[in-house]
């Protein structure tokens, strides 16, 4: 079995953002397509109430699909915040 690498400390700030740009293509990728969820998911949530009090199958599907889509996004971006360890990726990107 291979040792373990040893942790480095960051001296500057510098380090910090080195480490971020290292951050590979494909956690990019899960922290936008994350946002977008939670996004779309809150543009779907507003037509689950229309106006007209009518109790139709589209307010249900629509407000079914909008909190699916919230719970997508808000699962996959704390699991990308669990699993990323740039600290400015994670400031950058997920938390913002």
């Amino acid at each position: 079995m291979a040792p373990l690498p040893k942790w480095q400390p960051r001296k500057t700030l510098i380090d910090l953002y080195v480490e971020r740009d290292h951050t590979k293509w494909f956690w990019r990728a899960a922290a936008i397509s994350s946002a977008a969820l939670i996004v779309i998911g809150f543009l779907v949530f507003p037509a689950a109430f229309p106006n007209d009090k009518t109790e139709g199958l589209t307010s249900r599907a629509s407000a079914i699909v909008a909190g699916v889509l919230l719970v997508i996004g808000y699962v996959s971006a704390t699991i990308l915040s669990l699993v990323c360890k740039s600290w400015l990726f994670r400031m950058d990107v997920i938390y913002v």
